[in-house]
């Protein structure tokens, strides 16, 4: 993880991210290490976390909600055509604490504004 103006980017993980308590340990020590914001890449999480019926997703968006934490993730997200993934990323781009976004200088640029 590196902190860029107080902006958390984690783009790899040890292994992939697979519960909410193993994202709220980066959330933790994001916010130790002085970040009021961070960028996730999608590909640190287990594949689970794209599928919706897992609840995984919810679980760990929950997270970024309770512990304060405006969060960005990164990655291509067209392969997800679902119509309830499209809702989730259009109903989370609308909102102030979440939102995804194609690329890293997209996120960095979005959370500079919030």
């Amino acid at each position: 993880m590196n902190i860029i103006n107080n902006i958390a980017i984690v783009d790899t993980s040890p292994a992939p991210v697979n519960s909410a308590a193993e994202v709220l340990q980066i959330v933790v020590d994001a916010q130790a290490a002085g970040a009021q914001k961070a960028i996730f890449s999608a590909e640190i999480f287990a594949p689970r976390f794209f599928d919706l019926r897992s609840g995984l997703a919810g679980e760990i968006m929950q997270k970024f909600v309770n512990y304060g934490l405006t969060a960005a993730i990164v990655g291509d997200f067209s392969r997800y055509t679902g119509r309830a993934w499209q809702d989730l990323i259009r109903e989370s781009n609308k909102g102030q604490q979440l939102f995804f976004a194609a690329t890293q200088e997209e996120a960095l640029k979005k959370l500079a504004s919030r």
